[in-house]
């Protein structure tokens, strides 16, 4: 399993241009705990979830130290990466939005 997540990884390169942010912007949110893990200098597929769901909240003026101290205190930015890996939305011909669990 292990050997699959590390098929999967990103490095700093590939993640900085699939989300458009520069590298050391990435290394920054790194250091402070809202993407990547303290293993070596890869990033999992779901860091992309992360960094939008940071990105959005830039936006919206919140501080990357608000957004880390969220993290930390109530996992913010894990939950919502756990919650998109772990549902599939799906739109209806009648224009509703419907979740259901994805299946392993």
């Amino acid at each position: 399993m292990l050997d699959a997540a590390m098929a999967q990884a990103l490095t700093v390169l590939e993640l900085s241009a699939q989300c458009g942010e520069p590298a050391e912007r990435l290394r920054t949110w790194r250091a402070t705990g809202l993407i990547g893990t303290e293993g070596p200098d890869l990033f999992a597929p779901e860091d992309l979830q992360r960094i939008r769901l940071i990105q959005f909240l830039l936006r919206r003026g919140f501080g990357l130290d608000a957004i880390a101290q969220a993290n930390r205190n109530a996992g913010l930015v894990t939950s919502y990466a756990e919650l998109l890996s772990s549902t599939e939305r799906t739109y209806s011909r009648s224009h509703s939005w419907t979740w259901r669990a994805s299946r392993p």
